[in-house]
């Protein structure tokens, strides 16, 4: 007697394999049993996935109502709009503000009250008293000629530098320059101080020893909120409790609002607050089916998160090969630790360099994207390649920017540069957060971008402005 074939799906669910054509008409009562036990199993299964399916098709009247109470909130009350957004445009323009903040004598004209809470906020080393003797110093210049963004001092007790990193990555040495420029100095107290946007980042240029040898005279203060440890937002919201003049403190809780989202504080509290979740979440909890489908659908939006990136960023590669020609080679072959694709590189196929425009995200997943001219600047940068390459020069670097700044622009108005990265710009929203709703349906090709194009040809198009200005500048490189 010859057995049923049977195969696995995806899932594991065990299914029948031309069981009819295999299987002798004259079953015995076990196999009979096997299979009508089967049959029921799989249309119980087709029976539950239409039932959630139905459910689905119900809910989307709800969602659009939902939406369309969002986009009143917008609309009549301005609640994603922050002035800060045009003035802390970049991160030169972002230190600047915070410098003037700092500064007692700063424009906002509430003396020495910012910067107290900010040493208070910072650090228990130092106590702020008698404000005639401090004073913040923009851009200052250490001993071997590198510029820490602010430097406060008191007279000749108190150092402390400075170095804000919300979005940039870290020059050559940079902060382990600074940290022993400052430790040369004769102030008694000397204190140094990291602030990058992500309060999980840590400092990649300070070495080892260099920071045993700081102990609690190194700390870090992030823009993003940072749970009990301090932070710019924190230091905003306590400046924001004592000033005085009312449209200095709008600008500050303005200020506080945006870090929160771009840094993502407030995106989380923004999902906490989703009008969608408010008008289904006691439906849901009252009615033991509804939860259990709501359940099994979390699991299914956690692999479409996975798949739907995965799937866009091959297809864009295979798009980026057949439009861009043999003259270009493209690499989607980094990953994350969970196998998920990060970036993608497009690169002349003569270029002698491992340089390239690359589209990037900036967390473990698949969130904050920003595609740009990217080359590596440090030996550690180097070493991460896998592959040998040389640093660019600082010329080199500029003409880019020059380049670049116009295409770029094209696409988002923050234009930013940093050690590694010449020129880069974060993707448009809804693209530049791949976690959410409206930017899984782009990269799904289920809708299009407000101006026509689907996110694939989108994404296309900027890569080929980008590398149409850069190719002119980087085909003058020689070789090292």
């Amino acid at each position: 007697m010859r057995w049923p074939n049977f195969r696995m799906t995806g899932r594991g669910a065990l299914q029948l394999h031309r069981a009819q054509r295999m299987i002798p008409s004259a079953r015995s009562p076990r196999v009979q049993n096997f299979v009508t036990t089967t049959s029921r199993i799989e249309h119980e299964a087709k029976a539950d996935a239409d039932k959630a399916l139905a459910f689905l098709d119900a809910m989307v009247p709800v969602l659009h109502a939902a939406e369309h109470s969002d986009a009143l909130l917008r609309r009549r009350l301005g609640v994603a709009f922050h002035i800060a957004r045009y003035a802390a445009k970049d991160e030169i323009s972002l230190n600047r503000i915070v410098a003037d903040l700092l500064s007692p004598q700063g424009f906002h004209g509430q003396g020495s009250a910012f910067l107290k809470l900010f040493i208070e906020t910072l650090t228990e080393r130092v106590r702020f008293d008698e404000a005639e003797k401090w004073r913040v110093v923009p851009s200052h210049r250490t001993v071997n000629g590198r510029y820490v963004d602010l430097a406060i001092f008191r007279w000749n007790d108190v150092a402390i530098y400075l170095e804000c990193k919300p979005w940039a990555e870290e020059g050559q040495e940079q902060l382990g320059d600074y940290a022993k420029d400052l430790l040369k100095r004769t102030e008694a107290e000397k204190i140094l101080a990291f602030a990058p946007g992500d309060s999980e980042r840590e400092p990649e240029t300070l070495p080892r020893e260099v920071r045993e040898k700081l102990g609690d005279r190194y700390t870090k203060i992030p823009f993003q909120r940072a749970g009990a440890g301090p932070s710019i937002v924190e230091w905003l919201e306590r400046c924001a409790e004592v000033c005085e003049a009312s449209n200095v403190r709008l600008f500050i809780d303005d200020l506080r609002d945006f870090l929160g989202a771009e840094f993502g504080d407030e995106k989380r509290k923004a999902m906490a607050e989703d009008s969608f979740v408010d008008l289904l979440k006691d439906s849901v909890t009252e009615n033991k089916d509804r939860l259990r489908t709501v359940l099994r659908l979390e699991r299914l939006a956690v692999e479409l998160r996975k798949e739907i990136p995965r799937r866009f960023l091959r297809e864009l590669g295979a798009q980026l090969r057949r439009e861009m020609g043999p003259k270009w080679e493209i690499d989607t072959t980094e990953f994350d630790g969970q196998g998920n694709y990060r970036k993608v590189w497009l690169r002349k196929t003569r270029w002698p360099h491992a340089w390239g425009i690359v589209l990037e995200n900036g967390d473990t997943e698949f969130g904050s994207f920003y595609i740009g001219f990217c080359c590596p600047t440090t030996t550690q940068q180097l070493k991460d390649l896998g592959q040998s390459t040389e640093l660019i020069s600082e010329r080199t670097k500029q003409k880019l920017y020059e380049a670049l700044e116009h295409p770029l622009r094209q696409i988002g108005d923050n234009v930013r540069h940093s050690a590694w990265w010449p020129a880069y710009v974060a993707l448009p929203h809804p693209l530049d957060n791949w976690k959410t709703g409206d930017a899984l349906t782009l990269l799904s090709g289920l809708e299009k971008l407000s101006d026509g194009p689907t996110a694939i040809d989108a994404l296309v198009g900027w890569f080929r402005s980008i590398a149409k200005a850069a190719e002119p500048v980087i085909d003058k490189v020689p070789p090292q």
